[in-house]
């Protein structure tokens, strides 16, 4: 079952709302915060609230998630980056009441590696895996991300009247980005020839006709709504998959 939303959690959402903090942002702080609220209850024996968090709770859930959970240094460190906004948040607020702040544990540190991208075969590998198992859509889906590195959520928020095509050329419009923003997305004759499919293609599952505000890429239920809808084709997975 899961654990209900703690009280102050509807005031923190508001708060980040009224900074136009992106959906997607605030909730991945929630669920960091109500996975510290389930840890809190099954360690402590009674219900989590912000004025019960103590500096010896949180360096205990870090070491769980090191541990028990075995989470990679860049999960714990956005669950700890969640809890230090958090708790600034509630004391500003004065919902820990005359307690001082408590301390969040350092950060887990990690070697920093060198930006990766894929080499010219390692794109052709990715194409091929995702071309043998016939999807159209899914096709389609990949090329516009490879050739022009836009983000999943970007992609499925396109609308129709998002984009620009021509013969040899074309542009997407990204109108919420990250931290808001809004950009154009350049297309070569790659991206704007596979990576946009034609309208009413039978196998693409496209409702160009539901007007210039109808989804771009669709499942057969509804419009994507969310980054996992497309977990299969993100590329970060897909590599890990691949034989080249």
């Amino acid at each position: 079952m899961a654990h209900p939303l703690p009280d102050p959690l509807p005031a923190y959402a508001a708060f980040f709302e009224e900074r136009e903090r992106s959906p997607l942002s605030i909730e991945t702080y929630l669920l960091d915060l109500r996975h510290f609220a389930r840890w809190f209850d099954e360690a402590n024996g009674e219900p989590w609230t912000p004025g019960r968090t103590t500096t010896t709770d949180l360096r205990e859930f870090k070491q769980h998630l090191r541990v028990a959970r075995k989470r990679r240094p860049a999960t714990i460190n956005r669950k700890l980056a969640s809890l230090r906004s958090f708790l600034q948040w509630a004391h500003s607020s004065g919902r820990l009441g005359d307690r001082r702040l408590p301390r969040v544990p350092r950060t887990v540190r990690r070697e920093r590696l060198g930006p990766r991208w894929l080499e010219r075969r390692e794109r052709l590998a990715l194409l091929r895996a995702v071309e043998r198992r016939g999807s159209e859509r899914d096709i389609a889906i990949l090329r516009l991300l490879l050739h022009t590195g836009g983000r999943v959520q970007e992609l499925c928020d396109l609308a129709w009247s998002d984009v620009r095509l021509s013969s040899r050329k074309g542009r997407v419009l990204v109108r919420h980005g990250k931290g808001a923003k809004q950009r154009e997305i350049p297309l070569n004759n790659f991206g704007a020839g596979g990576g946009v499919p034609p309208p009413r293609h039978p196998r693409l599952l496209i409702r160009a006709d539901r007007g210039p505000g109808g989804a771009i890429y669709e499942t057969r239920i509804a419009r994507m709504p969310r980054f996992h809808t497309l977990s299969e084709v993100h590329l970060v997975r897909a590599v890990g998959f691949l034989t080249i």
